[in-house]
């Protein structure tokens, strides 16, 4: 009997160390998966899903995709850099945005963006020659074409005091020239070149702000890339960077003002465009001198409207001013303001690389001071500084009048 009875345990012993095996095995195959799999739902419940890699409600309905930890997936960094036109007197520009996402190059325009970040804000003036992480994130695998975002809000300092601007043109697209890799086998880096100019469309003493932007973005080199530039608020200088130079040199706009002519019934401009990029010419701005001056004003923004000519461009090489009286101002719906956004930035002609344009008007000019003194004149042997606005960039030239 004793025998028989430690046959039997042996037996029992034996068939407890084969189902524990089993169930190792078992466990530490499933054990492999969990860092892709599992989640938690809505009640705080853990469940997993080793096959689809998708989270589920206790309902069953999809609730995100998990990417495998054994791939799929790379970081991007995105960085903003702003080489910007500004009136004098103002010495930040603050920008705060939303939904800054990438775009998959292959979906549709519409489709295929990919929220890297929700909400921030950045100080564009003091991003000039200095790159700026905005985010960093992990995107799936893939080639991406193009980066935008949302500008929510602006919050422009002049003379010392912060006043709110309006954004003409709030959703901000940048395409990423020559597009951008994304690997989960090396960091990847993008800057976008955010080129906003400030207007200021009041007077000194009360400003209203309109900020004009677009964009454009290129891909870092890997070898310029690094792990600092993950961190929100990395600041990195972009003076001597060859692949910088490089590319700016292949994608800018330079408007030169070749010659121009102005008396009190007619202007005339001829501009040429020495960049590698098209320019879209916007308007010109007549301002008299604060004090008399001689030679290239060089490409200052006038700090106000208020005693100056606006004229709008026209596709077809001619102008309009914009403000015939003060007592009859156009307004932009909703508030006082003299101009209409929409005619100010509206209209324009396309001056191509390396080509030239001779713009005219012919009709009486009227500097808008004030609404008790409209049809202030030019006036023949004064100096005025007339500025040409395209999107892109912006030049001026100082004139004595016929």
């Amino acid at each position: 009997m004793s025998s028989v009875r430690s046959m039997a345990l042996s037996g029992f012993i034996a068939l407890v160390l084969a189902v524990s095996v089993i169930a190792a095995v078992t466990f530490s195959g499933a054990s492999g998966q969990l860092g892709s799999a599992f989640f938690t739902t809505t009640n705080g419940t853990t469940q997993t899903n080793t096959s689809s890699g998708q989270t589920r409600s206790n309902s069953g309905n999809v609730q995100s995709t998990t990417t495998s930890s054994l791939g799929g997936a790379g970081i991007l960094s995105v960085l903003i850099t702003d080489p910007p036109h500004v009136p004098a007197g103002v010495t930040k520009v603050y920008v705060s945005y939303r939904d800054l996402a990438a775009h998959t190059a292959q979906a549709q325009s519409s489709m295929g963006w990919v929220t890297l970040k929700s909400t921030g804000q950045v100080e564009l003036l003091g991003t000039l020659n200095v790159t700026q992480t905005l985010s960093s994130a992990s995107l799936p695998n893939g080639n991406y074409d193009a980066l935008r975002f949302n500008v929510s809000s602006a919050l422009v300092t002049f003379n010392g005091k912060n006043y709110t601007a309006f954004v003409q043109s709030a959703l901000i697209t940048a395409t990423i020239e020559g597009g951008t890799h994304v690997s989960n086998s090396k960091a990847t880096a993008a800057v976008v070149d955010i080129q906003p100019t400030v207007i200021n469309i009041g007077s000194l003493s009360t400003p209203e702000f309109v900020i004009r932007a677009v964009a454009r973005a290129f891909s870092v080199p890997s070898g310029e890339v690094n792990e600092q530039m993950k961190q929100d608020g990395y600041r990195m200088s972009l003076l001597g960077k060859q692949w910088w130079s490089d590319d700016e040199a292949k994608f800018s706009t330079t408007l030169q003002i070749m010659s121009a002519s102005l008396t009190a019934n007619a202007v005339t401009l001829t501009a040429k465009n020495s960049g590698s990029e098209n320019a879209a010419l916007r308007m010109i701005i007549i301002s008299p001198l604060a004090s008399p001056q001689s030679g290239d004003g060089g490409d200052d923004i006038p700090n106000q409207f208020f005693g100056s000519a606006i004229l709008r461009v026209l596709s077809n090489q001619s102008m309009v001013p914009l403000l015939m009286h003060a007592m009859t101002p156009y307004v932009r719906s909703g508030d006082n303001s003299p101009y209409n956004i929409g005619d100010l930035f509206g209209g324009g002609y396309n001056l191509t690389s390396g080509s030239s344009v001779t713009l005219s008007y012919t009709g009486s000019i009227y500097l808008v001071v004030n609404s008790n003194n409209p049809n202030q004149t030019i006036v023949s042997g004064t100096q005025y500084r007339i500025t040409l606005l395209a999107d892109e960039a912006v030049a001026s030239i100082v004139i004595t009048a016929g």
